[in-house]
């Protein structure tokens, strides 16, 4: 129907979308409105991801907790509070108002109270529960024993202990990082200020390994990979300190007392590693590495360097020596290799066994038994890697061998013949014959192959093991031939006659390498090749005369030709 004079407009439906538009614009609207409200409040909200029903983000709702929660200005006015009511306690106490041992105690549990806080308020009013806590009792243990003297070296060191558990255990129960390693700083300046304060150092190096047995499994708890390193850094300077006090004449620490020190040192680290990558089955992290080379350098060096210096038997750090070593070795092939196979963890277990293994030889047997033990040991090695097809044995029972030669004195019997130019002849000693036997039947053997170890172990060791037997055997001929044709007394003589036997061994060791069973002899040829220049060089130039220098040159440039001739043959 029109309306007068009008004409009537056609009724249509709204355009598609109108709704949809609507209701956002009113969700906005909503959103802001909760915004306003929250800015007005002095409340900061977060963004919210969580979407409503209609697929539209709906900020969040504060609640009495969010509104309550502290900022950082009041959370520091809070903590001076605390610090005030500790520094009313000490002065009650040094005015006389309260007994000097009633005082001190009474601050611990102040801190205490303040810990327990910690442990049960959450984030940041947790931390600086526990931060009040740290900064009321660490100085209070200091106080206690170089100012009120009521607690002496061995109960500040318990107190220390046992707030460095305290603090330790709420930050891993709250997941506080930062105050974990808070706490253990802390802790460690305490540690330092008593033992310069009290003048003893001992129980400050029991408080170090129990803070770093802690840190290290708190670490390993939380992922917390970095807590670890100040404690263990720590307790090592303190365990060298505390070797060099007792190694003095007098001793200012107990003998008997600092190596019970570390040997407890030990236990802790090498202890905890083997727990955690052999029973926990984690893996090999820097750490472990870096400590565990720590841990037997220092323990183990600082301990015979107390035994010999206060005239104790060393047979009580050999024996756990070489327990310790069955232990890591029985967890290598009967736990870690079958388990995990052949990687780092595999070779960090083997190789710290091989470790303890050398040092409780060593200590064990004095000369010539030493050498005679350690080649006999490493003759053992080769012959196991062999039987049951282990490459890590062989490269370990080579670096045995090394180490015997460096014991018999062969080293040092090679470097005086080939570098000097000794009057009369030096005299080999029985137990370098008995390293050099133990070297050719380890070679004599068949490559060890083992289709999950890398190869290069074996051929290392074949070289290691090669290159014993040549500078040995290389030294005995020189010092027999020098006896037979008496070139000691000419100097030119001696050098050109090393120089021959240098080059007549690069040829031989080049014709040996052509066997399946010798490779590594070949590569061996071009190395004694180069350690025959240097010596032309240095030696031959400067003493031979002519008639002698060609002789050593003729030699020696026939052996550059028929060495790569002989390596490239087939």
């Amino acid at each position: 129907m029109a309306g007068a004079g009008g004409r009537q407009r056609p009724v249509t439906d709204p355009p598609p979308g109108a709704d949809a538009r609507l209701r956002d614009l009113e969700a906005a609207v909503a959103r802001l409105s909760v915004r306003l409200d929250a800015l007005e409040r002095g409340a900061v909200l977060p963004a919210s991801d969580t979407p409503a029903p209609d697929g539209i983000p709906v900020p969040p709702v504060l609640t009495d907790a969010d509104r309550l929660a502290p900022g950082w200005l009041s959370l520091v006015g809070r903590t001076c509070i605390v610090l005030g009511g500790a520094f009313l306690l000490r002065a009650l106490t040094q005015s006389g108002q309260l007994p000097e041992m009633g005082g001190v105690w009474l601050g611990f549990a102040y801190a205490a109270f303040w810990l327990v806080l910690a442990g049960r308020a959450p984030g940041r009013s947790g931390f600086f529960h526990g931060l009040s806590a740290m900064l009321v009792a660490l100085p209070l243990v200091v106080e206690a024993a170089l100012t009120f003297h009521v607690l002496a070296a061995g109960s500040s060191a318990a107190v220390l202990a046992v707030i460095a558990v305290a603090s330790l255990g709420v930050a891993w129960r709250r997941r506080q990082g930062t105050f974990a390693m808070l706490a253990t700083l802390g802790t460690i300046a305490v540690t330092v200020a008593l033992s310069f304060g009290l003048g003893t150092l001992l129980p400050s190096v029991l408080v170090l390994l129990v803070l770093g047995a802690l840190t290290l499994w708190v670490g390993y708890a939380r992922h917390w990979a970095w807590l670890a390193w100040p404690g263990a850094a720590a307790a090592n300077l303190a365990i060298l300190l505390l070797a060099i006090r007792a190694s003095v004449q007098p001793p200012r620490e107990g003998p008997v007392a600092v190596q019970a020190a570390h040997a407890l040192f030990l236990v802790v680290y090498l202890g905890s590693f083997l727990i955690r990558i052999v029973l926990h089955e984690r893996n090999l992290r820097s750490f472990e590495v870096a400590q565990t080379a720590a841990a037997l350098a220092i323990g183990l060096a600082g301990a015979t360097a107390i035994s010999h210096a206060n005239g104790l038997g060393v047979s009580v750090i050999a024996f756990p020596c070489l327990v310790g070593a069955g232990i890591f070795y029985v967890q290598t092939f009967a736990r870690v290799a079958p388990r995990r196979g052949f990687g780092p963890e595999f070779y960090y277990v083997g190789t710290t066994a091989l470790a303890l293994t050398l040092v409780g030889l060593s200590l064990l047997f004095p000369y010539p038994a030493r050498p005679t033990a350690v080649a006999v040991g490493a003759l053992m090695a080769s012959l196991v890697a062999w039987r049951f097809s282990r490459p890590m044995l062989a490269l370990q029972g080579a670096i045995a061998a090394v180490v015997a030669s460096a014991q018999s004195g062969l080293v040092t019997l090679t470097g005086v013949v080939w570098l000097t130019h000794p009057q009369p002849w030096p005299q080999a000693a029985l137990p370098i014959w008995i390293v050099l036997a133990a070297v050719s039947v380890a070679l004599l053997l068949p490559p060890v192959v083992h289709k999950d170890e890398p190869p290069i172990l074996a051929s290392i060791a074949r070289v290691a093991l090669s290159i014993v037997l040549v500078a040995g055997a290389g030294s005995l001929i020189v010092i027999g031939l020098g006896r037979i044709v008496s070139a000691a007394a000419d100097p030119g003589v001696a050098a050109t006659m090393k120089t021959v036997i240098l080059t007549v061994a690069a040829v031989g060791l080049a014709y040996l390498g052509r066997l399946p069973r010798f490779v590594e002899c070949r590569w061996l040829a071009y190395g004694v090749l180069a350690a025959g220049a240097m010596k032309f060089l240095l030696q031959d130039m400067r003493t031979s005369r002519p008639s002698t220098l060609f002789i050593a040159i003729a030699m020696y440039g026939a052996a550059l030709i028929f060495v790569p001739r002989i390596s490239k043959a087939r």
